[in-house]
């Protein structure tokens, strides 16, 4: 399966990249102007996220229509909170795991598998 990393923040999104090339799975990052793109998200199998930029960005994909392709897809999200609170506009019947930064592989090699 074929992830696709979406994080703005620079440092975080470094950790999720270490992290999926030590499992050695299939990634690709893209920014939030790539994501506005129509028929960018199909080709990927499940998202990797940061908390904040999920929040961010998730009025900006409704906007430009791309909110639904995304929120069809399974959605892991990285979040430096201890505690984070509800995951904006994504839809409730979706699978969408968590996992705190700096994540563990051993943590989220079975998040991975939920998602597949």
């Amino acid at each position: 399966m074929k992830y696709l990393v979406f994080v703005e923040d620079a440092a975080s999104r470094k950790q999720i990249e270490d992290l999926l090339t030590s499992t050695s799975q299939s990634f690709d990052s893209l920014t939030l102007a790539d994501l506005l793109v129509k028929g960018k998200v199909d080709g990927y199998g499940g998202v990797l996220t940061e908390h904040e930029t999920w929040q961010r960005s998730a009025s900006v994909l409704r906007y430009f229509e791309t909110l639904d392709a995304v929120n069809q897809k399974p959605v892991l999200v990285f979040s430096k909170l201890k505690r984070q609170g509800g995951i904006k506009l994504r839809r409730s019947k979706a699978f969408t795991g968590t996992s705190p930064l700096p994540a563990q592989a051993k943590d989220v090699q079975s998040l991975l598998q939920q998602m597949a």
